[in-house]
């Protein structure tokens, strides 16, 4: 197996190599360890690439990690993980692999603000302020944007304050780094502000990868079955619109498997016999039918099971409703963990009431920031950074070409 690594920043390469053969499902054993020097690491261009070849025993999946072994401060990436699959009739395969980023290390970060025109001095005068009573530090030229949101939220009657507070799971500013693809992050110059960020449920994550943008479109789908929120468009719709969606989702989400499911009709009560061998007991959907009549959603999802939308999805005869089971099973513990407030981890599953929805912010909390000026969201045509709200007049302020504008 001939294997080619590249990085994005160029640099050191020298990695080590290891392959692994799947004998069993998940089940690896060691293959072969090779090992690869960069001569000329310090210099090059982006396509700087090393290779290595692997020889070994014949299995029809391969595991390949490649560990840079660059010490500080030249350890521009990190270990990568490959799964490589091979065809019978192949005797030998090639493997291309771009190396994933170290996002913490400063030559790269130097180098993601070069390719935005960032000035370095600017982007490192950082201070140490309070927001909301809470530490944080941003970029100087940050801080008055800063105080116009303090100011409005001291604006705000006690009780309003001390729910909003109380609403703040966790919140960060400066960040010395570039985002997890090596790109350039204004977190590292102090020019963003995250919160209550908590990936594991996908609460507030950024939407940016191919296999996490379908969630964007069901939540789209599920709100726009909402007759109020027919028009709703998850890439346009900005500000309290988005927060509302969110609400909207957990509300909508339980009702709307009940309706694929039939659950609000009689025949799913009958002796039907395409309910016959349905997973869950007759007496669950009578609960399940008062649930609906209460229009309690929470108390619909957490009776319901999984293996009843598979079931449905299976026995349907609608290409249509079988579709649309389908993304409700795809996205069913993300969208459960959304509504009940859990942490999905390793197959388990950690109740947090303090961040229940797929964005957990108050909605008077979201207002203070945008009144103040705020940019929420990151790129909404492409991206969904729900947890990060940005002061771009700052971030233009300490760029080489151009001056800052006052908030």
């Amino acid at each position: 197996m001939a294997v080619v690594w590249h990085g994005k920043f160029g640099g050191d390469l020298s990695a080590n190599v290891t392959l692994q053969g799947e004998r069993a499902k998940n089940k690896w054993e060691h293959v072969t360890t090779s090992s690869a020097v960069d001569s000329d690491g310090n210099a090059g261009p982006r396509s700087q690439e090393l290779n290595a070849t692997l020889k070994g025993k014949r299995y029809s999946r391969y595991r390949l990690v490649i560990e840079p072994s660059a010490p500080k401060p030249d350890d521009r990436y990190r270990k990568t993980t490959k799964l490589i699959r091979v065809r019978p009739d192949e005797a030998a395969a090639s493997v291309k692999v771009s190396l994933a980023v170290n996002r913490w290390n400063l030559a790269n970060v130097d180098d993601a603000w070069e390719a935005r025109d960032i000035d370095p001095a600017k982007a490192g005068d950082t201070v140490h302020t309070k927001l909301f009573g809470r530490p944080i530090e941003v970029n100087r030229l940050v801080v008055p944007r800063v105080e116009r949101t303090q100011a409005l939220f001291d604006a705000q009657p006690s009780e309003m304050q001390s729910e909003i507070r109380d609403s703040i799971a966790i919140m960060g500013g400066y960040a010395r780094r570039t985002t997890s693809t090596g790109a350039f992050s204004n977190h590292s110059t102090g020019c963003a502000i995250d919160l209550n960020y908590h990936l594991d449920t996908r609460q507030n994550h950024h939407f940016h990868k191919n296999a996490e943008l379908p969630h964007l479109d069901f939540v789209e789908e599920v709100v726009r079955s909402d007759p109020e929120h027919a028009t709703f468009r998850i890439y346009r719709d900005k500000g309290q619109a988005q927060l509302e969606a969110s609400k909207v989702f957990n509300e909508r989400f339980p009702f709307y498997v009940a309706d694929l499911l039939e659950l609000d009709t009689s025949p799913a009560f009958d002796d039907d016999p395409s309910w016959a061998d349905i997973a869950t007991p007759h007496w669950y959907l009578q609960q399940l039918h008062a649930a609906l009549i209460a229009m309690d959603g929470e108390q619909v999802l957490a009776r319901l099971e999984l293996a009843d939308v598979k079931r449905a999805m299976e026995q349907t005869q609608d290409a249509d409703k079988r579709a649309r089971l389908a993304r409700v099973v795809e996205f069913w513990s993300y969208s459960k963990a959304w509504i009940e407030g859990r942490a999905v981890r390793d197959r388990l599953e950690k109740q947090d009431k303090t961040l229940v929805g797929m964005i957990p912010i108050h909605e008077s909390l979201l207002q203070i920031f945008l009144d103040a000026g705020w940019e929420w969201g990151g790129d909404w045509n492409r991206v969904k950074d729900y947890m990060h709200f940005e002061d771009t007049s700052a971030l233009q302020g300490i760029q080489k070409s151009a001056g800052h504008q006052s908030p």
